[in-house]
């Protein structure tokens, strides 16, 4: 009776001391890992990438100080694979990446996703396009080894001969011998692996090199050369990811916390968006965005604490007072110099209706106005959510785009999209800008949501020729008043139809933040 013959899986091994590779949450830092590559454009084999590997780059990320075992190299992949971590871990990149992730995971998760996918890209051109056909051969021995395609092709070379030794066996003397010679063709076949793993091969590392035709040193500078790439490109991955995420928590409004898996993709796409990326370095200056955001109080004595005065007022008197002797508190009571509670209640904020001109002469091949005018929109977008105002815009060119509506209650996916889609737009067409600031005015008059409003932005180079009179006279009928921010042109007629008037020649920090104090006044309804 023929014997079926059960194969154990080996279980892997990583190189890191002190790690329990069996952890579930090491399980699950693994598929989030996993779920991030199959989701990254130039990761196109990443995803069938070892477990351990996954595990291993995570943990090298995120332990303080990722220790690698003592080596025991019992095949030529056993030592690239040694050679592949030791290197990556003592690399100057590896490490100053790990200075933002180390005991944060989902840093680490997203250092650990790009620097994989990075790495796999880098092995896939080395493989197709390196002159030198040993580190051709190389680049795809590794690819082969941290995806656990070597493992299938040997698992598919041993089926393989077992059938063949089965055809010879029945040949030579029928069923029983062809079982015999292929039980006798399999341990042989084992015994030479065994002698192959444990003896000769040991040999080879240590005095031949690992194979592929290249040494120790050769071997180790070409994993070097392949590290040095796809450190670099995940450094970048990285703080693009860390520029966007803050970015983003921005948009998500007040109260809001950035949640990894359901919000991660948004972010990623954010990421990748070319334009975003353009305005959000122009927009280097965001962390000083906050100081002209103020909390704005209309007194009232049974309103919250929002800073100190100096009077006689003693239902306002701070507690700090009471502790005075009675002889000095009566003088300073006198004297109307107690330090006093200034309480008021919040004001409520206006909405901000932005119009933004997209024609051809903000867009052209050598233009960069369309770019300003979409990172001023995006900074007074973030200016709207972190005060809790709706935010509304419309792009126009011949004619008037939909109005689209970021109100208080958006969700925080859609503000995403928005932003997107804000950043996405480029300049092409006419101009008029008569008709967009009739459409915002329109708005005002016919529709609820708009009825707090009282100021329209305008960002436009002022291409085009308006009426003034016409201009003032429908502002007049929606009671609006018209801020206008001019980037690299001018428009008499609507520097005298506005109330207040900008002109750009240069953006940067400065230029923008004048924007923004614009855009502050007046908006207490």
């Amino acid at each position: 009776m023929a014997t079926k013959t059960v194969s154990k899986k080996v279980k892997e091994e990583g190189v890191l001391a002190g790690v329990d590779y069996d952890h579930p949450v090491l399980d699950y830092r693994a598929e989030r890992i996993a779920a991030i590559l199959k989701k990254l454009s130039a990761a196109k084999s990443s995803e069938e990438v070892k477990e351990i590997f996954k595990k291993d780059i995570f943990s090298g990320f995120y332990l303080p100080i990722p220790m690698v075992k003592e080596p025991e190299f019992k095949s030529k992949e056993a030592f690239e694979y040694y050679q592949l971590m030791l290197q990556s871990l003592s690399s100057q990149g590896f490490k100053e990446l790990r200075d933002t992730s180390v005991a944060k995971s989902r840093p680490s998760v997203v250092a650990a996703a790009s620097f994989i996918s990075s790495l796999m890209e880098n092995l896939d051109k080395m493989a197709s396009g390196d002159p030198d056909p040993q580190k051709r051969q190389l680049a795809k021995e590794l690819k082969e080894m941290l995806t656990g395609k070597q493992e299938q092709q040997q698992g598919q070379q041993g089926q393989q001969n077992g059938q063949q030794a089965q055809q010879n066996g029945q040949q030579q003397g029928g069923q029983q011998g062809g079982q015999q010679q292929q039980q006798g063709g399999g341990q042989q076949q084992g015994q030479q692996g065994q002698q192959n793993g444990s003896g000769s091969q040991r040999g080879n590392v240590n005095q031949q090199g690992p194979g592929n035709g290249l040494s120790e040193e050769q071997i180790k500078q070409v994993i070097k050369d392949l590290l040095e790439g796809a450190i670099s490109n995940a450094k970048e991955s990285v703080e693009n990811m860390q520029q966007v995420e803050k970015f983003y928590q921005e948009l998500a409004g007040v109260g809001h916390d950035l949640s990894f898996d359901s919000d991660f993709e948004k972010i990623m796409d954010l990421a990748k968006n070319t334009d975003i990326k353009k305005i959000l370095e122009l927009l280097n200056g965001l962390p000083e965005l906050s100081k002209i955001v103020k909390r704005r109080y209309r007194p009232y004595s049974r309103g919250e604490n929002s800073g100190f005065d100096i009077g006689d007022d003693l239902e306002r008197l701070s507690i700090g007072e009471l502790a005075m002797p009675d002889l000095l508190f009566d003088l300073k009571f006198s004297e109307g110099h107690l330090t006093l509670y200034r309480r008021g209640i919040k004001e409520s904020r206006s909405s901000l209706f932005v119009l933004i001109d997209k024609s051809g002469s903000m867009g052209g091949s050598e233009s960069d106005k369309i770019l300003w005018a979409k990172a001023t929109a995006v900074a007074l977008l973030m200016v709207a959510r972190k005060e809790s105002r709706n935010f509304h815009y419309l792009f126009f060119d011949d004619n008037p785009f939909d109005v689209v509506d970021i109100l208080r209650s958006t969700r925080r996916r859609e503000v995403a999209k928005a932003a997107t889609n804000l950043a996405a737009v480029a300049g092409t067409g006419g101009t008029n800008i008569t008709k967009a600031i009739e459409e915002a005015c329109s708005k005002l008059l016919t529709e609820k949501k708009y009825k707090e409003l009282n100021e329209i932005i305008l960002i436009t180079d002022g291409g085009d020729s308006v009426d003034e009179g016409h201009i003032k006279s429908i502002l007049a009928m929606a009671n609006a008043e018209l801020i206008t921010i001019m980037v690299k042109g001018n428009n008499s007629a609507l520097k005298q139809a506005s109330k207040h008037y900008l002109s750009l020649e240069e953006f940067g920090r400065e230029q923008l933040l004048k924007v923004l104090e614009l855009a502050e006044k007046d908006h207490a309804k």
